[in-house]
């Protein structure tokens, strides 16, 4: 969810037309498609020119594995979006956690 249309929906939880969890599964939800296709592309591109064992099965593992490390990743960033007010803020949160989940094996990229 994107910080502009932080507002609408915190209005909308305070007027009760929605609750917040629905919004948030109805983002990810929306947001699916258009990220299998992205994750899909950029997938064919990377496995393929990096010479990597051409079988559907190490194909289809390797697209699996990055598909769902995107998803958390997305999950992550959504969540300090959904925790900060500001950008500025977010961003910051973002710059420490990332580099300390790389450096202590809980992102292994």
């Amino acid at each position: 969810m994107g910080f502009r249309r932080l507002l609408t929906a915190f209005l909308q939880t305070n007027y009760c037309l929605y609750r917040p969890s629905a919004v948030a599964l109805a983002n990810v939800l929306s947001d699916l498609p258009f990220s299998a296709s992205r994750v899909f592309l950029f997938d064919i591109v990377v496995y393929f020119l990096s010479g990597l064992h051409r079988s559907a099965g190490a194909f289809w593992t390797y697209h699996l594995l990055n598909y769902v490390c995107f998803l958390c990743m997305q999950g992550l960033f959504r969540t300090l979006g959904l925790l900060c007010s500001k950008f500025q803020s977010a961003f910051r949160l973002a710059v420490f956690f990332i580099p300390n989940m790389y450096a202590f094996g809980h992102l292994s990229l």
